[in-house]
């Protein structure tokens, strides 16, 4: 209807006309069973059309996808917004303007995908309209947001070209071994050592010196 409202196709017969050269595949078949040229032909196309690709109840449909709709994982506050106004529109067309700002906003907040933003709502925009209500529920979202804390970013530094700490491991290498070296000595100094005939203990130098 806004393309022939642009277009200022104002009567049935100009808009019988383009609407049957736009169908194809499923959608023209139906013209088949259908009097182009009778006075309710753009009546009946759409008739067939809803019967065809729509819900038997097309407004019915709408209003339960509206009643049970609810923020998803990847949809923004704003989106969700913009759904329940859509649907909305096309379940209660003529509703009121007041009834039309409690249904939407009771909606809203039961459909929020955040308890605590449910909650924070539901103390804090008691009679908020419904516009004043989503602005609430954006700013708290984005607090909620700037509050969380930041992952730590652990910076780890390659000290395998670090000259000082190679100097430290080759330091502790070579004490390690002098250690071991006196350990062996002192070991194989006890080995060596004999005990002579007036009570002395000789070791192998001493023995080398005597004789």
């Amino acid at each position: 209807m806004r393309i022939c409202k642009i277009n200022e196709w104002n009567d049935d017969v100009t808009r019988v006309n383009h609407l049957t050269i736009a169908l194809e595949g499923p959608a023209a078949e139906i013209l088949r069973v259908i009097d182009e040229n009778a006075l309710d032909a753009w009546n009946c196309i759409w008739g067939a059309l809803r019967r065809r690709f729509g819900h038997i109840d097309d407004q019915r449909e709408t209003m339960y996808r509206f009643d049970s709709c609810k923020q998803s994982d990847d949809m923004s506050i704003q989106e969700f917004e913009t759904k329940l106004r859509t649907l909305y529109g096309e379940a209660w067309p003529h509703a009121s303007s007041q009834q039309r700002e409690s249904d939407l906003k009771r909606r809203f907040e039961d459909g929020l995908q955040q308890a605590e933003t449910r909650q924070f709502l539901r103390l804090h925009a008691q009679t908020d309209s419904f516009e004043a209500t989503v602005a609430k529920a954006r700013q708290f979202y984005n607090a909620q947001e700037a509050t969380k804390p930041r992952k730590a970013i652990r910076i780890v530094t390659d000290t395998s070209h670090d000259d000082s700490a190679n100097i430290t491991t080759e330091s502790a290498i070579v004490k390690g071994m002098e250690t071991v070296a006196k350990t062996l000595g002192d070991k194989l100094d006890k080995v060596l050592t004999v005990q002579t005939s007036d009570g002395r203990r000789m070791n192998a130098d001493d023995r080398v010196r005597s004789n």
